[in-house]
């Protein structure tokens, strides 16, 4: 986004993850049940007090979401 602090794509969001940079982290419902590494990264977020919002792929966000992979995060900062 324009101000740098959203990440997308799995490699983005598990470094941001691994950053403790994550402020809120966003999954599509079916990604979260089909993958072993996005359900391994999402568990290590959740260790680190991260907001997490699971958006049905029916719905208008879960959509939206798709179109930037199903993964997503809003950043407290910008990690190195």
């Amino acid at each position: 986004n324009e101000n740098g602090l959203g990440a997308y794509g799995v490699a983005d969001v598990k470094n941001a993850v691994a950053a403790s940079a994550v402020d809120t982290l966003m999954v599509e419902d079916e990604l979260l049940r089909n993958s072993k590494e996005i359900e391994s990264i999402v568990e290590e977020a959740e260790k680190r007090k991260v907001k997490l919002v699971v958006f049905s792929h029916e719905s208008d966000g879960g959509r939206e979401l798709a179109g930037y992979g199903g993964f997503a995060a809003i950043l407290r900062f910008r990690p190195r």
